[in-house]
């Protein structure tokens, strides 16, 4: 009963409040059943929670990184997805380069969450090894100096990626 109030709640919370909204918490409530790891559900919470959200117009934040956000730690483990962030429409559109991103824990059940509400997202070209590259007169001395200008500073892939782009 007491889940059921707290979804009446939101639902008053948000019809005072107009506009784009968003509402982040730990809602101990899973909206599939993919957000959970074992076949335990309640499935009538399930959709009144997916209801709930749909008679709001709220939707879920894509979580990067990370399928659960709490586990109880056990020797054979449940796993859930409870801690949320839900947007309206019109929030995502003041925000469209956000990203919600799942941090690292070692003193909670539960993971924190970040939300980068300002992402540059970058598209670099990808390389690709055209094959009758090898057959081009001058291919072998351009390999050479490309390797033998080796950048140094960075991890070994680093360098095999910036020394395969010259």
């Amino acid at each position: 009963m007491e889940k059921v109030n707290f979804l009446q709640e939101i639902a008053d919370i948000r019809d005072l409040h107009a506009g784009p909204w968003m509402i982040v918490g730990d809602f101990n409530l899973i909206v599939c059943a993919e957000d959970k790891n074992n076949a335990n559900l309640n499935r009538r919470m399930m959709a009144r929670f997916r209801s709930l959200l749909n008679r709001l117009e709220l939707k879920e934040i894509y979580l990067h990184g990370r399928r659960y956000t709490w586990t109880n730690e056990r020797q054979n483990p449940t796993m859930e997805k409870i801690d949320h962030i839900f947007v309206t429409n019109s929030w995502e559109d003041i925000y469209r380069t956000h990203l919600l991103k799942a941090l690292g824990t070692a003193i909670s059940d539960h993971c924190p969450l970040l939300v980068d509400m300002d992402v540059e997202f970058t598209y670099g070209r990808m390389f690709r090894f055209e094959s009758f590259w090898a057959k081009v007169e001058g291919y072998l001395d351009t390999v050479q100096q490309a390797w033998q200008s080796v950048f140094l500073d960075g991890t070994p892939t680093r360098c095999w990626r910036i020394s395969s782009k010259r």
